[in-house]
């Protein structure tokens, strides 16, 4: 399909949030996501 898209919200499990340290700025932990 290829077909990507950009959201402001999204719904995951608990099992897949990690808590970032709000000091941490935004371009270091963006490498820490997908």
């Amino acid at each position: 399909m290829s077909v990507s898209s950009f959201s402001e919200y999204t719904v995951v499990d608990v099992a897949n949030v990690t808590k970032i340290d709000p000091d941490i700025p935004p371009d270091r932990a963006c490498l820490l996501s997908c």
